[in-house]
């Protein structure tokens, strides 16, 4: 792209969580700078390096926030409009569904508006379908991170705006290429894991959604096997307290960086109920590792992780059938389709998609 263009995209959204979607608009707008694309947040998410407004924003809508989100979205909608107009966009990039639904005619009248979906739409919001298909009707395009959340946003839309897929990309610090900074027998040993052992990693948040109930049995029933659980969240007390009569279950909590933790594994298992998955960071940062990787039906990632060369179970409670496809060796043919699949998702494909999107919506 050329930087001549100057084109400059401000972004709404409201957030106090480093999710899927804070880790994206970081990573892209980073990259998107050095394309010729600046850009300036209307809100707050943690981590935000570009220029930023603070909007005095409520919490992004949930179960528990939406009432007093519908309260306050119309004072909140003309402070955002306000602010976003003293930025002078080309084009506006929007998340969440409060922003989405409550935000988006009135930002349309100052440019145009993208949205990106990074999962299915979460049952809680259900009800807000109806005004969502029509908030859709004043944007330009819709950015979907997966076919199945596609799928569904085509089923929620009656035309108007352009909706594609651009897949997320595996970040560039795990590419295998940047190989790992010690032998796996070096990494064991420093992180308390088995050297002797198949170990299989989990790599998430600690919620009944993503279903950690699967490791735990998966280790209790196969004590030869070593479990290695990653992340924080609701259940890690939970998890801590059941990893106590469990010497084959090593709970390690949330981490900054998992990456010596997926190059001392020899497999990676996804166990998420599928409700709004998109394209999970961690499938992303498993095969960039290496990893072989295993989920089940109803994942909501099964066509991903089949073509990143990986399994997938076909009972989620069926613990015999995720021994037998963690524990078998990576065929040539599983290594190679990893592999490409990796090359596929570059960084560089993905942000060349994004400028694309968003300087089209731009008329540029």
């Amino acid at each position: 792209m050329n930087q001549s263009l100057n084109v400059r995209s401000t972004v709404v959204c409201q957030s106090s969580v480093s999710g899927g979607a804070e880790l994206y608009l970081n990573r892209l707008y980073s990259q998107l700078r050095g394309r010729g694309l600046s850009s300036t947040l209307v809100g707050s998410i943690p981590g935000w390096e570009e220029d930023a407004v603070d909007a005095r924003l409520s919490p992004k809508w949930s179960r528990r926030t939406i009432l007093l989100g519908l309260a306050k979205a119309p004072s909140e909608r003309d402070r955002v409009a306000g602010l976003v107009a003293e930025s002078q966009p080309d084009v506006i990039h929007l998340q969440f569904k409060r922003e989405q639904i409550a935000f988006t005619r009135k930002l349309a009248r100052i440019a145009p508006v993208v949205w990106t979906e990074h999962g299915r739409f979460p049952p809680s919001m259900r009800p807000l379908r109806p005004a969502y298909a029509r908030a859709a009707n004043s944007v330009s395009n819709v950015i979907c991170v997966s076919d199945s959340v596609r799928r569904e946003v085509d089923s929620l839309l009656d035309g108007g705006a352009r909706v594609e897929v651009i897949e997320n990309a595996v970040p560039e610090d795990f590419a295998s290429s940047t190989g790992a900074a010690e032998p796996t027998e070096a990494l064991r040993r420093r992180l308390g894991v088995p050297l002797n052992r198949t170990v299989v990693l989990w790599v998430g948040r600690l919620a009944p959604g993503k279903r950690p109930d699967i490791p735990l049995r998966l280790a209790r029933a196969f004590p030869d096997l070593a479990v290695v659980v990653v992340g924080g969240g609701s259940r890690l007390d939970w998890m801590k307290r059941e990893a106590r009569d469990c010497s084959n279950l090593t709970v390690v909590g949330p981490v900054q960086d998992p990456r010596p933790y997926f190059d001392a594994a020899d497999a990676f298992m996804f166990t998420s109920s599928g409700r709004g998955e998109g394209l999970p960071t961690t499938i992303l940062e498993a095969a960039g590792r290496g990893l072989r990787i295993v989920g089940h039906e109803g994942c909501g990632v099964e066509s991903a992780i089949v073509a990143a060369g990986g399994r997938v179970v076909r009972h989620a409670g069926d613990v015999a059938e995720w021994m037998r496809l963690l524990a078998e060796p990576d065929l040539p043919e599983m290594v190679a389709a990893r592999q490409a699949w990796v090359q596929l998702h570059s960084v560089d494909s993905w942000v060349d998609a994004h400028c694309r999107v968003l300087t089209g919506a731009a008329g540029l």
